[in-house]
């Protein structure tokens, strides 16, 4: 993968909308103003035409022998405002071009959904296009949000525990339709916590008794437990490994940038046993479950450790523009600690690791703790507000983020009932 100049989009006190799982891209013209900050590198492919492939294998696996109408361009810029075109040829054909892959296949979507009687989603997919396709009128979109996300960490149990490549691919086409460009993704990271085990000279019996099924995976990463459904094989973890690299490079490959794991303080049960002078706080229970420790990130110890997770998730899966995870997630125990300096010390970690990414919490109960978002620079801090029917305690969105940066999220299936919208 070849490195690009790839740019966190930021935007000041203003809402960045969409999405969990409900997914929407470029309806209108209006948009929002952002600055930008240029991290250190990135692994975003770099190349057009790499995403212009990308692009017409979307169209390609959606559309069939009808995809041979279609004619794609991409033509990167500067802008923090992704945008498409649609255009007729002079042979019959369309003509789409956009600044990004995922902007040209959003483009394709806008076409069979205005011109053919077609639908693509989550739910099911119908395209019919009729030969030839019929003649669209020159238009071109701006993005109205900058920042388009999608899921939560709890999706990756509750629905993707056992995906193949080949449910990852489908589901993939679909982010790529509605433009979404900031996928959270956390798949293959047992491979990263193996490795980094092994190198702070953890046994193998501690490791298969820390990471657990992938069916567990969302709460472990959340620090709500370990181990749970384990121990898990090595044949699964390198075939998670794998399945990580495909994802992250259509990802990429289509102008997306993921968000993956940063390291907060979760540390297995186990650690004190080889860090006695650390600072561990246990975590006690979360419901039934045995919560892994937090190293304390005001301990030296921890960016130590900070140093080792970080180059052990770049060498495997490339460098990151945004890195989520979230400390005393749901409770926890403090100990008495300064949530700021806390968060002050996670932060300078990431920033350590990858210069100018942006860390992206969760907006969810009571979290972030307010101690925490007042340790963290605002304009390198995203939090996503999962339920938009969850009040904030004032009764008003964003209020409680102060300055920084917040998306407003759907969850249209939460708790099994599914909305209308």
């Amino acid at each position: 993968m070849q490195r690009l100049n790839s740019k966190p989009i930021r935007i000041r006190n203003r809402v960045l909308i969409f999405t969990i799982l409900s997914l929407l891209m470029l309806a209108g013209a209006t948009t929002l103003q952002a600055q930008v900050i240029k991290p250190a590198d990135s692994v975003i492919p770099a190349n057009a035409s790499v995403q212009e492939a990308e692009a017409l294998g979307v169209i390609g696996r959606l559309a069939g022998n009808a995809a041979k109408w279609f004619n794609v361009k991409v033509e990167p810029d500067n802008s923090s405002e992704d945008w498409f075109a649609v255009e007729p040829t002079e042979n019959g054909g369309i003509l789409i071009r956009g600044n990004r892959g995922l902007s040209v296949t959003a483009g394709f979507h806008h076409y069979i959904k205005k011109y053919t009687s077609s639908f693509a989603g989550q739910i099911g997919t119908r395209i019919e296009i009729p030969s030839p396709p019929p003649t669209p009128a020159a238009e071109k979109v701006q993005s109205l949000f900058p920042i388009r996300n999608a899921y939560n960490y709890c999706t990756f149990s509750y629905t993707m525990a056992w995906w193949s490549w080949e449910e990852w691919e489908k589901e993939l086409d679909i982010l790529a339709l509605y433009g979404i460009n900031q996928p959270l993704m956390i798949v293959g990271l047992e491979k990263v916590w193996q490795e980094v085990m092994k190198e702070l000279n953890f046994t193998e019996q501690e490791m298969r008794d820390f990471i657990p099924s992938t069916a567990y995976t969302a709460w472990w990463l959340m620090g709500n437990l370990e181990g749970a459904g384990g121990p898990v094989p090595q044949k699964t973890i390198e075939g998670e490994y794998r399945l990580a690299l495909k994802i992250l490079d259509r990802m990429r490959g289509l102008g997306m940038q993921p968000v993956s794991q940063s390291f907060f303080g979760m540390v297995p049960s186990t650690f004190k046993k080889h860090f006695p002078e650390a600072l561990v706080i246990d975590q006690f229970k979360w419901g039934s479950f045995k919560r892994p420790e937090v190293l304390a990130p005001t301990d030296p110890e921890f960016h130590r450790v900070a140093e080792v997770w970080y180059r052990q998730l770049h060498s495997l899966y490339g460098q990151f523009d945004y890195y989520g995870g979230d400390l005393f997630h749901e409770g926890g125990q403090t100990a008495g600690l300064s949530l700021k300096q806390c968060a002050s010390e996670v932060q300078k970690a990431m920033q350590n690791a990858s210069p100018g990414s942006v860390y992206v919490l969760q907006g969810w109960q009571a979290n972030p703790k307010n101690g925490i978002l007042a340790g963290l620079k605002p304009e390198l801090t995203l939090v996503q507000k999962l339920h938009r029917s969850m009040s904030d305690r004032d009764g008003r969105y964003g209020r409680k983020y102060g300055r920084r940066d917040w998306t407003l999220n759907l969850i249209n299936n939460f708790g099994g009932g599914q909305g209308m919208y």
